[in-house]
Formats: structure tokens, C-alpha cells, sequence
């Protein structure tokens, strides 16, 4: 049996957590090792067809979503979302680009709570609770004032598997709405995190872009030109056609920045940040 290698690369800045990632538009090799498998894409006679997640899965986006056409070009996708980074957005004003800040309040001692806040532009849309900094469990609302133990919250994160699986449920019905999974197995090696989204009652699947090695042996993964900080905690998630829907991105030690170009509830782009922030490697 091989032995597994830990080969990770890591920044020399103050950010325990960062591994070194690249936004620069060089030639990598060719990945080695892919232990996933994406769902198949559209057959060509339907690359034209406009998908509407509207009908189809109601739960997941908001009723106003926009049509996109599917493009199996995926540089394109990768341009599409750069020119629609905050820099570009108001000259080129796709009505289907929003991003979205998830910032996190942090507290000197492991046992204290965590505060966190969903936010876009200036406006708060979700907050968020936990225990501690190791915690099972995060308790997210609308409003601000969320008081664990009287129950008052909206949303339970729920966390297991040494804080790689999280479970977002109803705090009304326990119903469960997103399954996130990541993952840093790589079968001979370990690397950044492989994450894996699903909306159970939608049956849809998400899954993360892998990232690719360079000539130097380190995981890169490309963002457009776009500002982002050397993190593990940075990732661009795939849609079921194969295509960049939602992106991640260190912008500060205590922000990430969450880009879409589909219109996606809030409380799932939070739970998705949630699980960034709290994941221990």
C-alpha cells in the first residue's frame, strides 16, 4: 500500500491556512490526480438552450433568476465572471452578477462565540452565531439579536466529521436544505479542498473546481486578474453543466467575498461561506 504524501505549500504571511495559489494566467501541467467525477455535460445539439432553475428547483433560486445560456466553452465562463468582477460591473451591468461579503467577528478565547454577517453592498441580509471556535453546531437568522439558548434563530449549520460535513436544516421543521461536503484527499497525496454541495430536495449537485499544479509542484487555482489573498479557503464551485456559478475569494483576514452569476437564496452562498470559514484545513 502507498503511503500518502502531504504536500502542501504554504505563504510565509500571518494566515495559518493559506496555501499558494495563483491568479496569474500561466501554462500548467496537466492535472495528475482527479478523483472526481463531474456530472456530464449537455449534448452539443443542446449548448444553446437557455436553463431556467426558476420551476425546476424552486428552493434553491430566487423566483427573479435570470435565464443564462449554457457555453461549453469554459473560457469563456472564466471571462464571463472576470468582467464581471466588482471593477467591471457597472459598465457592463449583467443584470445576472451579484457578490456578497461574509465577514466573521473573532474572539480571544476558543470557547468564546463567533459572530458572522452576510452582507451586500451595505446591506446585512443574514447573521450568524456559533459556540465556539471548534463548535457543532451554527445558528444563523435574518436579525441580529440570536439567542441560542431561547431558541431564537431561523437556520442550524450543523457540523460533524472533524468540521468536514455540514448539514444546513430548518430550525422550524429540522428539514434538511444543503449537504456540504470537503474533502483534501487526493488518493496518494493530500491537497486543497475538493467541496461537494447538495440540495437534497432539488436533487442537485454542485461540485468545486479542481485546482492544477504548476511547474513547481504548488496547487493554483486561476481567478481572472481578480484581488484575492493566498488561502485554502478560496474555491470556485461548478454547476451541474460544468460552468463557474459561485466564487470565493479571501479578500481580508476576517472577509470573503462570495461572487455569482446565478440568482441564489442568500442563506445557501451563507451557509457555503460558513463552511469555508469554519473547515480546519
Amino acid at each position: 500500500m502507498k503511503k500518502k504524501v502531504l504536500s502542501l505549500h504554504f505563504s510565509s504571511s500571518s494566515d495559518s491556512d493559506s496555501y499558494t495559489y495563483s491568479n496569474e494566467h500561466n501554462k500548467f501541467e496537466e492535472e495528475k490526480v482527479v478523483p472526481v467525477k463531474y456530472p456530464p455535460k449537455k449534448a452539443k445539439s443542446q449548448k444553446n438552450v437557455a436553463f431556467s432553475h426558476d420551476s425546476s428547483s424552486p428552493n434553491i433560486f430566487n423566483s427573479n433568476n435570470i435565464t443564462k445560456s449554457a457555453n461549453n466553452d469554459q473560457n469563456s465562463d472564466d471571462e464571463n465572471m472576470k468582467q464581471n468582477s466588482p471593477e467591471t460591473k457597472e459598465t457592463n451591468n449583467n443584470p445576472n452578477y451579484m457578490n456578497y461579503f461574509c465577514s466573521r467577528t473573532s474572539r480571544a478565547h476558543i470557547q468564546s462565540k463567533l459572530l458572522f454577517k452576510f452582507r451586500q453592498n451595505n446591506e446585512n441580509l443574514l447573521f450568524a452565531k456559533s459556540k465556539g471556535v471548534i463548535t457543532n453546531q451554527v445558528f444563523i437568522a435574518s436579525y441580529e439579536d440570536i439567542h441560542i439558548k431561547k431558541k431564537k434563530y431561523e437556520f442550524v449549520l450543523n457540523i460533524s466529521h472533524h468540521r468536514h460535513h455540514y448539514v444546513l436544516k430548518n430550525a422550524k421543521d429540522d428539514k434538511e436544505l444543503m449537504i456540504i461536503d470537503i474533502s483534501t484527499d487526493y488518493g496518494t497525496e493530500y491537497g486543497p479542498r475538493k467541496y461537494e454541495i447538495n440540495w437534497p430536495e432539488d436533487h442537485l449537485k454542485h461540485l468545486s473546481r479542481i485546482p492544477t499544479k504548476n511547474q513547481n509542484g504548488e496547487w493554483c487555482l486561476k481567478f481572472g486578474g481578480k484581488f484575492v489573498i493566498k488561502s485554502l479557503k478560496n474555491c470556485i464551485i461548478l454547476d451541474e453543466n460544468v460552468k463557474p456559478s459561485i466564487i470565493v475569494r479571501k479578500v481580508s483576514k476576517e472577509t470573503l467575498e462570495v461572487e455569482v452569476i446565478r440568482n441564489y437564496k442568500p442563506i445557501f452562498l451563507f451557509a457555503l461561506a460558513l463552511s469555508s470559514f469554519i473547515c480546519p484545513d
